[in-house]
């Protein structure tokens, strides 16, 4: 994280969240927001999120594999396939402290995010930042972050 300095200037980094839509396997359409985060107009780290619906007066999110019911009425994104270019300087931290500047201002409180059981360095990667393992599932953990 020695580099992590390189963004002290607001004209160092542009975090960019830009709305649009995949197609899962089975050819629904998602809303999904595309998270980009760039250094001197060079992409160093990015992920993507979908937000939950109300549905019968739950809250439930589809992520084109199946659909989690949740009983409250947290506010919160799930967060898929996080990507740092550039691995061991502080990109990933420096994404997810910018996200969750621009998930508050949305009236956003909390991320979740999957992860493979076998994925040990992103474990370790997320723990760092301050999620918590909520539960493990057959092949992956949830993890969660409140802020």
């Amino acid at each position: 994280m020695k580099y992590i300095k390189l963004f002290e200037s607001k004209d160092d980094y542009t975090l960019s969240v830009k709305k649009s839509s995949i197609t899962s396997r089975s050819y629904e359409k998602i809303e999904t927001y595309n998270v980009k985060l760039k250094l001197s107009n060079k992409l160093v780290s990015k992920c993507f999120f979908i937000k939950p619906y109300m549905k019968n007066n739950k809250v439930e999110l589809y992520d084109g594999g199946s659909t989690e019911t949740f009983s409250s009425d947290d506010k919160f994104v799930k967060i898929y396939n996080v990507k740092s270019i550039i691995k061991g300087q502080g990109y990933g931290k420096f994404l997810f402290d910018k996200l969750k500047e621009y998930l508050k201002i949305q009236g956003i409180d909390k991320i979740y995010i999957d992860v493979d059981l076998e994925n040990t360095g992103a474990q370790k990667f997320y723990k760092r930042i301050g999620f918590k393992q909520q539960w493990k599932g057959f092949s992956d953990y949830r993890y969660v972050l409140d802020f």
